[in-house]
């Protein structure tokens, strides 16, 4: 979504198949260097879309993501009573 200034959407991830119908799943994944900069792309920003993301360094964005996901699930274990390691 940041490379493209939210042209496209980040498909959410189920492992659970909730459609009711026959699915096949074949996961792919792409990283990028630790050391380069994740930024939208020229084209996906213009003067009528201006650039909603700051750029970033890779290994920053995985550490903010890292953080706002173990954060929820530490805040939820912690409403449930439930030991996290």
């Amino acid at each position: 979504m940041r490379w493209t200034n939210d042209l496209f959407q980040s498909t959410v991830h189920r492992a659970i198949n909730i459609s009711g119908k026959e699915r096949f799943s074949i996961p792919i994944f792409w990283g990028a260097d630790y050391d380069r900069r994740i930024k939208p792309l020229e084209s996906c920003v213009s003067k009528e879309r201006p650039s909603r993301y700051a750029e970033i360094g890779v290994q920053e964005y995985i550490n903010w993501r890292n953080q706002q996901t173990y954060t929820v699930r530490l805040e939820a274990a912690n409403n449930t009573g439930a030991v996290t390691a």
